[in-house]
Parts: C-alpha cells; sequence; structure tokens
C-alpha cells in the first residue's frame, strides 16, 4: 500500500497545533478578528466569511436577493468549504485504489527447492473464496488479450509449491515430470460420508509413509550423505514425517552445505537471512552462501542472490548484478527470478524501462503460481500500464494472487469488486477481500475496511468501526487514513470530538503532502477550532495545498484574496484561483467567479458567461448559485426571462438546504 509524497518544505513543530509550510508571510490585519463577532466560537457549519461581505446596503441588488433569500431558509453564506466525510459518498475510496508505486514493494519471497517426494509435500493452505461460481463468466477472464491473461499455464515442477508467499519461498522446480497446478478439490466438497472417510485414510496412510521416508534417510545423514542430509533437513524444516524443528533442519544443512552441496547452502542461507533456526539474522553470511551456491550454477541460490543485489541486503546495492543473476536463473524457469527482471524492467532500474518486457516476464512468473507476480501483472492489465485494459484478465490473476494469501491481491480483487471491473459489482465481497487482507496488518486494506464501514457499502454504517480500521492503518503512516480519522474526530462520529487529535493527525498526513489534510487545517484555523482564530494561518495551509493542485484549497484561497481576509485584497488572484478550481468541477468556485463575472466585480461584466458558471455550480446542488441563477431568470440577463425557472431554482436551492441541514 504506498504513501502520499513527502514534502520537504513541511515541518515538524507545531505552532498553534500545526505548522504550515514557510515562505508565506502574510501578516493578519489587526483588525482581521473584528470581521466578525466573537462573542461565540464559530461552529463547523460557520464560515469565517459571515461578516466579510459587504453589507447588504453596499451589495449589487442581486447579492442582496441572494443574501435575503438565504435568510429566509436560515443559512448563512459559506464561502469556504472543507473536505469532509459525506463527500466520497459518490467517489471510490482512496483505499481501495492500488497506486503504480505497489509495483516496485521488495518481496525476499526466496527460490529454492525440496528433496522430499511430491506426494508427501504438505498441501498449500490457501484463502476460501466466497464466490459462489467459480466458473461465473463475470469472475473468471474471457477477453484475454497480449497473452497477459491466457494461453497454456506452465506448470510447475514435482516438489514446488505455488504459493510461496504464505511460506515465504517459491520452490525451484527439480528435474522431474510435470504436474497439474490447478487447485486441489476439498474432500469435504462432496459432504458424504463415504468421501469423508476415504480422505482420512489417504491421509493417515501418508503420514505413515512420510515417517518410514524420514527414518530412511536419517542413517545415510549420519553416515555423511550430503543428499540425505539435505531431504532430512527439508522434513524437519517443514514438518513432514518427523516434529517440525528449525534448530536441526540448520544443523543438517550446514552439514551438507561444509561438503559443497548447493541446495543446502541455498537453502542454508535462506535460514541465515532470515534467522530461523535459533540462529542471529546474517544477510552477510547468506549472501556469500548463495553466490557459491550461485557460482556451482544452483538456479535457485542465482534467483535469491539477484534479490540481495536488488535490495542491497548483505550485499552493495548492484542492480546491474541484480539483473545479470536474475537473468540466468529466468533462463531456468525460476519465476523470483522472472519476478526480479520484470520489476527492474517495469522500474526502468537496470537500463530503460520496457513494460512489454516486464509484462513478459511478469506473465511468465504468474503462470508458474508467484502470487507477487500474479498481482503485478493483474495491476497492468487493471490501469492499462504498459497493457490494453483487461479487467476480467486482472481479476483472474488477482483471484489466484488473493488465493495464495497475498494482501496485495486481496485489495486489488477487493477494489475489483468494489467498482464492479471485469465482476459483478458486490460490496460485501470486496469488504471480505478487504478483511482478509487487513488480517495481515496491510495498511491500504485496513484503510478500505474503514471507508466500506464509513460509507456503509455492503453493511451497516458503523463509523465507530471504521475509525477503528482507520486508526490501525494510520499507526502505520498511511495518510488516506490518518485524514479519515482526522475528519471523524473533528465532527465526532464514530469518536468523541476532539479538535486536537484531529489537527494531530491533519498535520501528520500534511506533513507527507497531503492537500486534503493541508486545507482542512487551513479551516480550523479560520474557523478557530482546537486552536485561536487565525487568517493569516489558514492563508497558509490554503496556499500549500493549492500548490498541490487541490480544487478546495484554490477556492479558499481565492476566497481569502477576494475578501481580503489574512492577505492584502486582490481580485485578480482570486478570479485565477476561482478559475482553476472551477475547471476541476468546484462548485463553490464556480458560484464565487460566476457572480463575480455577474457583478462586473474583478473582471469586465458577462451576464451570459457568470449565469454559466452559475448553472455549472446549480447542477452541483450549490444553493447560493441555485439563488443567484434564479435572480437572472428573474430579470432576463444572460438567460432568457423565465419566472418559472426562477421559481424552480428556488424550490431546489430549499430542498438541498434542508438535506444540507438534517445532514449536520
Amino acid at each position: 500500500m504506498e504513501q502520499g509524497q513527502s514534502d520537504s518544505s513541511m515541518t515538524d513543530e507545531p505552532t498553534n497545533g500545526a505548522t504550515p509550510p514557510s515562505g508565506t508571510e502574510n501578516a493578519v490585519p489587526a483588525d482581521a478578528d473584528a470581521a466578525r463577532s466573537d462573542s461565540q466560537p464559530p461552529s463547523a457549519s460557520q464560515s469565517p466569511s459571515d461578516s466579510t461581505i459587504p453589507t447588504q446596503d453596499s451589495r449589487p441588488v442581486h447579492e442582496s436577493r441572494l443574501e435575503t433569500g438565504l435568510s429566509v431558509l436560515g443559512l448563512a453564506s459559506d464561502a469556504l468549504s472543507r473536505h469532509d466525510e459525506d463527500e466520497n459518498q459518490r467517489i471510490t475510496p482512496q483505499h481501495a485504489r492500488i497506486s503504480r508505486d505497489t509495483m516496485a514493494f521488495p518481496a525476499f519471497d526466496f527460490a529454492r527447492e525440496y528433496a522430499i517426494p511430491a506426494d508427501l509435500m504438505p498441501a498449500e493452505l490457501g484463502v476460501p473464496d466466497p464466490e459462489d461460481d467459480p466458473n461465473d463468466p463475470e469472475v473468471i477472464a474471457t477477453d484475454e488479450k497480449d497473452g497477459a491473461a491466457g494461453g497454456e499455464e506452465l506448470q510447475p515442477k514435482a516438489g514446488q509449491s505455488t504459493a510461496g508467499q504464505r511460506s515465504g519461498t517459491q520452490d525451484c522446480p527439480p528435474p522431474s515430470d510435470d504436474v497439474s497446478t490447478e487447485a486441489q478439490t476439498d474432500p469435504s466438497e462432496g459432504n458424504d460420508g463415504v468421501s469423508m472417510l476415504t480422505a482420512r485414510i489417504q491421509d493417515v496412510t501418508r503420514a505413515v509413509r512420510a515417517v518410514q521416508v524420514a527414518e530412511s534417510y536419517r542413517q545415510p545423514a549420519q553416515d555423511g550423505d550430503d543428499k540425505a542430509q539435505v531431504t532430512l533437513a527439508d522434513m524437519l524444516a517443514l514438518g513432514v514425517g518427523v516434529t517440525q524443528d528449525d534448530h536441526s533442519a540448520l544443523q543438517w544443512y550446514r552439514k551438507a552445505a561444509d561438503q559443497h552441496n548447493a541446495a543446502a547452502q541455498n537453502a542454508l542461507a535462506i535460514m541465515l537471512f532470515r534467522g530461523d533456526g535459533g540462529v542471529d539474522p546474517n544477510p552477510r553470511q547468506a549472501a556469500i552462501l548463495f553466490h557459491s551456491a550461485a557460482e556451482s550454477g544452483d538456479a535457485c541460490a542465482q534467483a535469491n542472490l539477484g534479490l540481495l543485489y536488488d535490495a542491497g541486503k548483505g550485499v552493495r546495492r548492484d542492480v546491474k548484478k541484480a539483473a545479470h543473476w536474475f537473468t540466468k536463473a529466468a533462463s531456468a524457469g525460476i519465476a523470483v527470478a522472472e519476478l526480479g527482471i520484470g520489476t527492474l524492467l517495469f522500474n526502468g532500474n537496470a537500463g530503460e524501462q520496457d513494460l512489454d518486457k516486464a509484462a513478459e516476464y511478469f506473465t511468465r512468473a504468474a503462470k508458474r503460481g508467484n502470487a507477487i507476480a500474479q498481482f503485478k501483472i493483474g495491476i497492468m492489465l487493471y490501469t492499462g500500464i504498459g497493457r490494453e485494459h483487461d479487467y476480467k484478465g486482472a481479476v483472474r490473476w488477482f483471484r489466484k494472487s488473493a488465493q495464495q494469501g497475498l494482501p496485495h491481491g486481496e485489495t486489488a480483487l477487493g477494489r475489483a469488486y468494489y467498482e464492479g471491473r471485469g465482476v459483478k459489482r458486490d460490496f460485501r465481497k470486496a469488504g471480505y477481500w478487504f478483511w482478509e487482507a487487513a488480517q495481515q496488518g496491510f495498511a491500504i486494506a485496513q484503510g478500505a475496511l474503514g471507508d466500506i464501514y464509513r460509507l456503509g457499502y455492503g453493511v451497516p454504517k458503523n463509523p465507530a468501526q471504521a475509525a477503528a480500521w482507520y486508526s490501525k492503518a494510520a499507526e502505520q503512516g498511511d495518510t488516506d487514513a490518518q485524514f479519515n480519522l482526522a475528519v471523524l474526530y473533528e465532527r465526532g462520529n464514530g469518536v468523541r470530538q476532539d479538535f486536537g487529535q484531529a489537527m494531530d493527525l491533519y498535520q501528520e498526513a500534511a506533513s507527507h503532502g497531503d492537500g486534503r489534510a493541508q486545507t482542512n487545517l487551513g479551516m480550523m484555523y479560520a474557523f478557530g477550532d482546537g486552536v485561536e482564530r487565525d487568517y493569516g494561518m489558514a492563508f497558509d495551509w490554503f496556499a500549500s495545498a493549492a500548490e498541490l493542485g487541490d480544487p478546495k484549497a484554490q477556492t479558499n484561497l481565492g476566497v481569502l484574496y477576494e475578501q481580503g481576509m489574512g492577505i492584502e485584497q486582490n481580485l485578480d488572484h482570486a478570479k485565477d484561483l476561482y478559475t482553476e478550481a472551477a475547471a476541476h468541477g468546484d462548485r463553490t468556485a464556480q458560484w464565487r467567479l460566476g457572480a463575480m463575472y455577474v457583478d462586473g466585480r474583478g473582471v469586465p461584466q458577462d451576464y451570459t458567461k457568470g449565469a454559466d458558471l452559475l448553472a455549472k455550480a446549480s447542477s452541483s446542488g450549490e444553493v447560493h448559485a441555485m439563488m443567484r441563477l434564479a435572480d437572472l431568470y428573474d430579470e432576463g440577463l444572460g438567460v432568457p426571462q423565465d419566472a418559472q425557472m426562477a421559481n424552480v431554482l428556488r424550490e431546489a436551492a430549499v430542498y438541498e438546504s434542508t438535506k444540507e441541514i438534517s445532514r449536520h
């Protein structure tokens, strides 16, 4: 999951609860606070611009009518706007997005082979799939493109696991006959006693044979047979036929490695890297062992050495050496190496970026069962990065990855269900997959689950549950979760209202470049919520968020320039900011800019352009714009004179205002 970009201009030192970026030193006018009554602290529904708009006598007739109409509704003029929890009702939760940055996550999904007979290898633990019909054409890809989602599967060899993510290793294919990679059928599916009894007998028979096989290797291993030592160590490592014992496995691997057994060196290096078997992690010693085995031609060790060079673990980082070893191992069909070279090509780390080649390598590794590669080729198909959009093909790969328990794949599949792309839209199934990933501590999924509970999609609305999941993700530095949790604290929704906690969370998200958090910090200073009201500080936060392209911040900054709040009045700046925000669909900016054109305030008077902007804002439910546009229809300015349309707009304004009041 992927955090917001760091903003080097942010400071961690708080002033009055939070500190905006430096570089905007605007003294607050001495009478700034006098512009409105301070007898009561402002509520969350008030605007600091309420009494800074010119008095009724000095305003043009149209603005007077607007304020008169609004006063009848019992509303104040809300010139400033914040990001809040309700604006996401109509959009995809931020956490359901899987960004391009996700493609670069490191993965020590080490490659290795096991000498244990294939029929004794423990079954992989998959994740139950709630999909009732796995052959549903809306779930399984049917229009596979670019060879990335279709074609004959590459088969892993005997002894090769396809769910390496759970065990932390991706097994290498020893030379033997191909076997199917199709998911094993659950013996309980038939729900009949005969099938269950048969399965139980098979389990007992397999267990007895495993014990016999383990015993058959013990004496040769003690006599110094390096191959027997490796097999016995494998069985101890996995608990096949013997009690699982990492420490004993480590000792047998070490004995075989001392005899220059490459497979043992590779297995021992993996244990030393991780610190398994009661030893301290030792990436440097692991790198030495990987190198020795790689030079001996062990393809798994070559792939693992590439991982270390790519990450700079145990060796100095060298992407060219990583590419060298990945390429050698990939030529031997090692999925981890195909994933590694594909990632280097995707990111352009070892030369020019080559998305086509990256997709080819991801696809090969995915077909061998590598969960991470399945996720990555799925992302390329889902987002259209380097491939044509193929949602069904993407869902097919996401499902394979998710069924192996990769949290990235589970979250991506949840996203597909949430958006209804490549699969029938189903919020409950989206929530299921988000929950599976969240249980593994995956911050993006935890935040997405918070969104599901906050919005009430597939489950009853539960802001308290939303806050709990946001808190888990926020602790891991997820900026979306920090922002959403801050909104809940600011509004007192699902948690006790706490402006101080809200400001702390906004500050944390803002320090990582979250424009929404910076905008809301500006609003807290403008309202005086949890801090002393300070239009200068509000200006600085709005300015910072506006530079990040946040339309609400651009609009709010425009309001401050238009009103001369916290900064010297500048109608040209206000117009430019409104224009930019209006182009991005901000309805408040459309209303304010439309009013400027109608009044000829800071711009040449243009009723037609003004009416057009007010109409756009009205179509988004902007009450002020509806009332102002109604005035224009009454008088036939910029639009045909139409009293009926004017009445319709005023009735719509009343309706929207009632909804707004009930929402708060």
